[in-house]
């Protein structure tokens, strides 16, 4: 296996306006995924539009967090939806984070909604499913976890034949997979630690025009998020690299 992840190729889609920003979602995905940050192609999506193309060669693709919401005018979000048909029929194992997840479930046959008076914001508690228990990453994820959360939309309907894996309070959908198509969406941020969004809230913070205290509100919530922070190695190590 250490030969295999020393060949992988990794396509990372990603959002970020700024180069401290997109540092830090390189950095913190990498790690999160047990890969050398050599191994990842790295699209910014409002910068370049996916193409069929990009999947050439891919073992895995990743499709990380946004601003936006899946049903805006989002910079190539529809070039993005065709990589993400593509890639199921060539059954490239993907994985979706937040807006990521979102754009899964919205581009296979799902719903995403704004729910603005459930968004989350800080370190939450995740709850495992029952199905969740049968799964070859989530089955040894603890039946509580804590996780980083930074989202106002939710999945309301899944796509046909995906399951649900994981849910919060006020979020009934916190992760899911498609079987037999290695795909898995998480709403919650897996690559995230907590050092990682205190990094985030600083550097947001030095052009926020609103209250900070909101974002010190945010920070006071802050917890290590061990389990959570476990879920993409895994899918690498047991999904990814057994291929």
């Amino acid at each position: 296996m250490a030969d295999r992840r020393e060949r992988i190729k990794v396509l990372l889609y990603r959002f970020q306006e700024n180069d401290q920003m997109k540092k830090l979602v390189d950095d913190s995905v990498a790690r999160a995924c047990g890969i050398s940050a050599a191994r990842f192609t790295i699209i910014n999506v409002p910068d370049r539009a996916p193409a069929l193309t990009d999947l050439s060669g891919v073992d895995a693709v990743i499709i990380g967090g946004a601003k936006w919401s899946v049903f805006e005018e989002v910079p190539n979000q529809a070039e993005l939806i065709e990589v993400i048909k593509a890639a199921r029929e060539k059954k490239i194992p993907t994985f979706g984070i937040c807006y990521g997840a979102q754009l899964l479930a919205h581009a296979l046959g799902g719903e995403v909604v704004r729910d603005a008076e459930n968004a989350e914001w800080g370190t939450f508690e995740m709850e495992t499913s029952d199905d969740s228990f049968t799964d070859i990453i989530f089955a040894d994820v603890p039946f509580k976890f804590p996780a980083q959360c930074a989202h106002r939309d939710r999945i309301a309907k899944l796509p046909p034949a995906a399951i649900p894996l994981a849910f919060s309070k006020k979020c009934s959908i916190q992760a899911f997979t498609i079987p037999g198509a290695d795909i898995y969406g998480v709403q919650f941020h897996p690559e995230r630690s907590k050092s990682d969004y205190e990094a985030i809230l600083e550097e947001r913070g030095k052009n926020y025009a609103g209250d900070l205290s909101s974002l010190e509100a945010i920070r006071a919530t802050l917890a290590e998020t061990p389990d959570a922070e476990s879920i993409l190695t895994k899918f690498f190590d047991r999904i990814v690299l057994q291929r």
